[in-house]
C-alpha cells in the first residue's frame, strides 16, 4: 500500500531521516513511535509531500508519488494542533476540502457531510462555530474534514496530545472503531507508548532518524531488539550490569544481585563474542511475589528473597523497591516497608544486551 524506500532528509547538514525504508499494508493501523526530535513528524511531512526528501522514493498503491504534489496524493492529514476555521460553522468546516474537488455532485454533498458527522457523533453540532466547541469536538471536526475527502490513507500526527487524559482515552477508542468502520490505512505518529500499542496493529520504533524495530505491539514489548527500545517502551524495569563467568563449559552472568546460569545456546554464543558492557534487563511486571521460597512454578526460573525498602504508588499499581536493588510491580497493596518478600522470575523473561544489541534471553 505505502512503500518508503531509503528516505533521507537533512536540515542545515543535520541528518533528520537516515535511510528509512518501510512497507505498510492496506488497511493497517500503523504506529510510528519515538521520542521528541526523533524524526516522526518530518517523516510524516515527507509522506504527504509537504517536505521533499533528499533521497529515496515513495509509492502509494504501486504508483510512484515521489515527485507528486501534496494535493494529488489523496492523503487525509490530521495535525497535532487541530485547526478549525473560526469564521465557518462545523458543517462548512467539514465541507471545506470539497471546494477543491470536482468529483462530487452538489446534491450529494449534504448527505455525505451528515453521514460523516453522524459517524463521529457531531451531527448535532453542524451549526456551531469553533468557539462553541470543546477540544474533543474540535478534534472530531478535524477528523471529519479528513474523512470527507475519501483519502487513500490517513496520517495522524499526535492528534490527541492536546487533550486531557480522560478525553484522550475516549477518543483513542473512537479512533480504533473508526479505523474498523472505514477499513482504510491509518499511520499514527506519537511519543506515547500506551497510545501506540493500544491503537496500532504494527509499530515502528524510530530514534535519531532511523527505524530501530518494526513489529506487532506484543513482539516489541516482549523482545525489544535494542537496549534503547527496551528502555523506551517500558516505564518500569530493572537494568543490571553483569559480568560473564565461564566454568566447565557453562556460562554464568554475575551481578550485585547474584549469579545466574545462561541456559539458551544462542545467547551463550552471542555472549562469547561481546566486548564491553553487558546488561540484564527485567521488566518489573515479570517478577512475581511468592508466599515462600519454593512456591515458584516448575520450570526454568530464578528465585530470590529480599527485604522491601520502599513501596511506591504508581497509577493503579504498586512498585516495590527491594534492598537487593530490584523493583517489582504488583496490584496488591498487601506489602509494607521492611517486609521480607520471596519472588521469582522466568529465565526467558531476563534479556541480555551487549551495548545496544540484544544478545538473547537467559533461558
Amino acid at each position: 500500500m505505502l512503500e518508503l524506500s531509503r528516505i533521507s532528509k537533512s536540515f542545515n547538514r543535520n541528518l533528520i531521516l537516515d535511510d528509512i525504508s518501510l512497507s505498510i499494508g492496506t488497511g493497517e493501523f500503523f504506529g510510528i513511535l519515538g521520542p521528541s526530535g526523533s524524526g516522526k513528524t518530518t517523516l510524516l511531512n515527507v509522506i504527504t509531500g509537504l517536505l521533499k526528501q533528499d533521497s529515496g522514493s515513495i509509492a502509494i498503491n504501486g504508483a510512484d508519488v515521489t515527485d507528486t504534489p501534496p494535493n494529488k496524493r489523496n492523503i487525509g492529514m490530521v495535525f497535532q494542533n487541530f485547526f478549525v476555521y473560526p469564521h465557518l460553522n462545523v458543517y462548512e468546516n467539514i465541507r471545506y476540502p470539497l471546494r477543491y474537488m470536482n468529483s462530487y455532485k452538489k446534491e450529494d454533498v449534504r448527505p455525505m457531510i451528515e453521514k460523516v458527522a453522524d459517524m463521529l457523533n457531531i451531527a448535532n453540532l453542524l451549526t456551531r462555530r469553533s468557539y462553541e466547541l470543546s477540544g474533543g469536538e474540535k478534534q472530531r471536526v478535524a477528523l471529519a474534514r479528513a474523512i470527507i475527502k475519501n483519502p487513500t490513507l490517513f496520517l495522524l500526527d499526535e492528534p490527541l496530545s492536546n487533550l486531557d487524559y480522560q478525553l484522550r482515552l475516549k477518543i483513542r477508542t473512537d479512533l480504533k472503531n473508526l479505523h474498523k468502520t472505514l477499513n482504510k490505512t491509518f499511520i499514527y505518529v506519537t511519543h506515547d507508548q500506551a497510545e501506540a500499542f493500544y491503537l496500532a496493529d504494527k509499530v515502528a520504533i524510530i530514534n535519531s532518524g532511523r527505524i530501530i524495530q518494526v513489529g506487532a505491539p506484543r513482539e516489541i514489548l516482549d523482545i525489544p531488539n535494542s537496549l534503547f527500545t527496551a528502555r523506551f517502551v517500558h516505564s518500569y524495569y530493572n537494568e543490571i550490569s553483569v559480568a560473564v563467568s565461564e566454568e566447565g563449559g557453562e556460562l554464568d552472568v554475575i551481578s550485585e544481585t547474584g549469579r545466574m546460569r545462561v541456559e539458551k545456546d544462542s545467547t551463550k554464543a552471542n555472549l562469547m563474542n561481546v566486548c564491553g558492557d553487558i546488561k540484564a534487563f527485567i521488566k518489573c511486571r515479570d517478577i512475581f511475589p511468592a508466599e515462600k521460597t519454593g512456591d515458584a512454578p516448575d520450570g526454568n526460573v530464578i528465585q530470590f528473597q529480599s527485604k522491601i525498602k520502599d513501596v511506591l504508588y504508581v497509577s493503579d499499581m504498586h512498585l516495590l523497591v527491594l534492598e537487593n536493588g530490584l523493583r517489582i510491580s504488583v496490584l496488591s497493596a498487601d506489602f509494607n516497608r521492611d517486609d521480607l518478600i520471596n519472588a521469582w522470575v522466568e529465565k526467558s523473561r531476563i534479556l541480555l544486551y551487549g551495548g545496544q544489541q540484544l544478545l538473547g534471553p537467559l533461558g
